[in-house]
């Protein structure tokens, strides 16, 4: 069969320039979604990574607090959001550091009233003999991407880590 033969309405013309045109809407969208995706995608992972980070500060202390374990247990290293150690006595000397790391590696902002750097404190109980290591540090950079959050909503945004652990 010879193909000059067809008519005109069945030989094949070609896109028009309004496939085209839809064609590159159709990838510009998934173009957008995967630049969304993307974004999202670096968002969780860095308060995923400023979380992990929080994790091995606290697994420091504690470390540090079962090595000296009789300066732990006389409450010489309970401590408070804002307060510093005392560089006379080794349990001062470990807050210190672990204040300065928490600050070095957690990002600044305001955390509460008064209290304008990524901080940590630890509270004892007595009677369990159970440490709990708190951190605090501002998490506003995340909570910007948010929808629906006004930059005063996102600088008010504060990401707490707590670990406890017991002594005997």
């Amino acid at each position: 069969m010879d193909h000059n033969c067809l008519p005109s309405a069945f030989r094949a013309r070609g896109f028009t320039l309004i496939e085209a045109l839809v064609a590159l809407l159709v990838l510009s969208i998934g173009l957008l979604g995967v630049a969304a995706l993307q974004l999202t995608s670096l968002k969780y992972n860095q308060g995923a990574s400023q979380r992990s980070q929080a994790t091995m500060l606290a697994s420091d202390i504690i470390d540090r607090m079962r090595a000296n374990r009789a300066a732990a247990l006389a409450q010489e290293y309970r401590t408070e959001f804002g307060e510093n150690g005392a560089a006379g006595t080794q349990a001062g000397r470990d807050l210190i550091v672990w204040k300065n790391n928490i600050r070095r590696t957690l990002p600044a902002g305001l955390i509460g009233p008064g209290l304008p750097n990524p901080d940590g404190s630890i509270d004892f109980d007595a009677a369990t003999r159970v440490f709990t290591v708190t951190i605090a540090w501002n998490d506003s950079r995340t909570a910007a991407e948010d929808a629906g959050v006004t930059q005063a909503e996102a600088d008010a945004t504060v990401a707490t880590f707590a670990m406890s652990t017991r002594l005997n």
